[in-house]
């Protein structure tokens, strides 16, 4: 039995490949830099800190004043007592120079004898308290905004210098603490107080040594940060800016831009004239 091939060619239906569409372009996800211009500082202040520095607001004094405290109460009391002795000497005393007078005098008085400014301080909480439920909201935002307003002007300075009880606190309290658990925060300071009334004068020197070395670091830092503060201040008047690399930019880096030339006025052509 004979095979009869055709000799005809065989056709596939094979689809044709499908063209893919081109990709659309990316936008370039970071903008491009403008040569020139510098980069705003990380640390730049913002707008809105910038205008709080700069308004102008009620003072404080005027909507509520501060509660005294006992000592307080006592160094006014005391007023009558150096207003005779200015009249006597002819020398008047500022304000720390009678504190640091008075000061021994009220470490060695007795309690009872304390007890009559402690009323008037308690007094004075009360008058406090009763005002502080009656302010307005716009009283409340002046306050706000003041207390936001001193934490700008105060970002940056050095810290303060701790006194000699402040390092007799940390070293002692952890102590006073596991010895006397269950007592509250105030009555923890009152035992630190009273620990601290009957050490003796050598007892006490360490711990004044450290605040003497604390109050000399402050007073150097202090002066390095007045002095930035003076130069900030020319820097701005000279046109100078300094970034967050400390790097400094001037104005003429900036281009300034290019005026339109304004359009030749137009000349209006009279109309003709009829003979």
């Amino acid at each position: 039995m004979t095979t009869v091939v055709s000799a005809e060619p065989i056709t596939l239906n094979v689809a044709a490949p499908v063209a893919k569409k081109p990709r659309k372009p990316r936008a370039p996800t970071t903008k491009p830099k403008v040569k020139g211009i510098p980069a705003k500082p990380r640390n730049a202040s913002k707008p809105g800190a910038v205008k709080l520095l700069k308004k102008r607001l009620p003072a404080k004094r005027n909507i509520i004043r501060r509660p005294i405290s006992p000592w307080i109460a006592f160094l006014t009391a005391q007023d009558p007592r150096f207003e005779e002795q200015e009249k006597a000497t002819g020398v008047k005393l500022e304000f720390m120079q009678r504190s640091n007078m008075m000061s021994s005098v009220w470490q060695d008085m007795t309690p009872e004898q304390k007890q009559p400014y402690k009323d008037i301080a308690a007094a004075d909480r009360v008058r406090y308290e009763e005002r502080l439920e009656k302010l307005t909201p716009e009283e409340k935002l002046i306050l706000k905004e003041h207390r936001q307003r001193d934490r700008l002007r105060k970002k940056g300075e050095p810290a303060k210098a701790k006194s000699a009880f402040m390092y007799f606190n940390a070293a002692m309290r952890p102590k006073v603490v596991v010895e006397n658990q269950g007592i509250s925060f105030e009555d923890i300071g009152r035992k630190l107080g009273a620990l601290w009334k009957d050490l003796s004068a050598d007892a006490k020197a360490p711990y004044q040594a450290l605040s003497v070395k604390d109050k000399q670091r402050y007073d150097a830092e202090m002066v390095t940060h007045k002095a930035k503060q003076e130069e900030d201040k020319k820097n701005k008047k000279d046109g100078i800016v300094k970034d967050g690399t400390e790097n400094i930019i001037l104005p003429d880096l900036v281009k300034p831009k290019k005026a339109r030339a304004k359009a030749p006025a137009k000349v209006k052509v009279p109309p003709p004239v009829a003979f």
